[in-house]
This record gives C-alpha cells, sequence and structure tokens, in this order.
C-alpha cells in the first residue's frame, strides 16, 4: 500500500538560532527542536484535513481516520504527517442512502461537493454492527445480466428472460493520501508549515530561556 507523506524539518537558518541560543545549554537543542517539530505535526495534519474535506463531500473525522503522524524524537529530529488507506467506500460520503425501498432502487451519492449526486442502480449498502457497538456501513453493487428466451416457433422473444447475478463487489471513491498529494493540498499545506515551525520554534526558545533568567 502506498502512501504521501509532508516531512518536517529545520532549515539551516533555524538551526543556526538553535546551536546560537542554546549551544551552551545541556540538551538545549534537541528539547528545542524535538518540542517545536512535534506541536507542528499536529497543526499540519489540521491543515491537511481542512483542505482535503474543501473538495470532498466527507467528514473531517472520517478523512483524519488515514492520517498518522511520525513524531520527532532525540534520536530523530525531524517528523511527518503521513497519508495512507484505502479508497474511501462510497458509503463513507455525507448523505449516502440505499434507495432500495424507492421504485428507482440503488444507491444515491455524491462525491464531491462541487460535483452532481448520482444514482447507482445495481448498488446497496449492508450495515453491521462493529466491536464496539457503532454501525459500519458499506457499499457494494452487484451487476445483473438478463436474456431473451425463445419460448416455441409460435411464440416471440420473451421480453425479459432469466437473471444471472454476478459476485458483488465494493464501491469506493478516491484514497485520501490522493487527495493530499494534489498540488493544491500538499504545497497550501507546505506554506503554512513552514509558518508553524517557525512559530512553534521561537516559542519554545522564549520558554528554554526565560527559565535560565
Amino acid at each position: 500500500m502506498s502512501k504521501t507523506s509532508l516531512n518536517i524539518t529545520m532549515d539551516a537558518g533555524q538551526l543556526a538560532k538553535i546551536h546560537l541560543l542554546m549551544g551552551d545549554i545541556k540538551n538545549g537543542v534537541p528539547k528545542v527542536m524535538v518540542r517545536a517539530i512535534n506541536k507542528t505535526l499536529t497543526g499540519v495534519q489540521s491543515d491537511a484535513v481542512k483542505a482535503i474535506a474543501i473538495d470532498l463531500n466527507l467528514t473531517q473525522e472520517r478523512i483524519r481516520q488515514d492520517f498518522f503522524v511520525n513524531q520527532a524524537t532525540w534520536d530523530r529530529i525531524s517528523g511527518s504527517v503521513v497519508a495512507k488507506g484505502r479508497p474511501v467506500n462510497l458509503a463513507g460520503f455525507v448523505g449516502t442512502t440505499d434507495n432500495r425501498s424507492d421504485w428507482n432502487g440503488g444507491v444515491s451519492v455524491k462525491v464531491k461537493k462541487s460535483g452532481t449526486r448520482v444514482r447507482l442502480k445495481h448498488a446497496f449498502i449492508w450495515s453491521r454492527a462493529t466491536k464496539s457497538g457503532d454501525e459500519a456501513k458499506t457499499a457494494f453493487q452487484r451487476e445483473w445480466h438478463e436474456f431473451k428466451t425463445f419460448r416455441s416457433v409460435f411464440s416471440p422473444w420473451k421480453k425479459f428472460g432469466p437473471k444471472y447475478r454476478l459476485e458483488i463487489e465494493t464501491l469506493s471513491g478516491p484514497r485520501i493520501e490522493d487527495e493530499f498529494a494534489k498540488d493544491r493540498v500538499i504545497k497550501s499545506v507546505e506554506i503554512e508549515a513552514r509558518g508553524r515551525v517557525d512559530t512553534n520554534l521561537n516559542h519554545e526558545l522564549d520558554y528554554e530561556l526565560s527559565r535560565l533568567r
């Protein structure tokens, strides 16, 4: 399974500033760097989720499920925000409905907020209870094949003959990691990340220096 990630590190100017102010303090350099990076990661994840939610008709809570954070440590002074997961099932999109009780049938779904709602004729939604007691929904589709049969030399072709059902398949939309990789999303998040790193770094430096006064 692939993934899309955004790494957070310090640039040369920030590193020089940290060493200038904290170089003579025991563990001062890694302490400041790790805390600043990890605070930045939390904000970067939120920025990414919000940016994707502008386009996809998903809740931010569902989008966040496919994100995780690799925090910085003193042994690895860098961190990353990673998007990874399977394509989102159509049942997970806001407003997806099962219309089997309707004469038109099928499932109604809208994947993009700017898009149109479509009805998938042979689709249905299966609901099941999870171990935690919540309800999980999955959209499936089963294709039907119909053909005409010949009854006798005196009878016309039947309008509808026997129906054969194929195997069901899940119905899914885009992957969150692919949305995160789009220039519109990841570049805007990168720009915000630079500002967040600088702000958090200055905050941590001020805090550590204030303890020495």
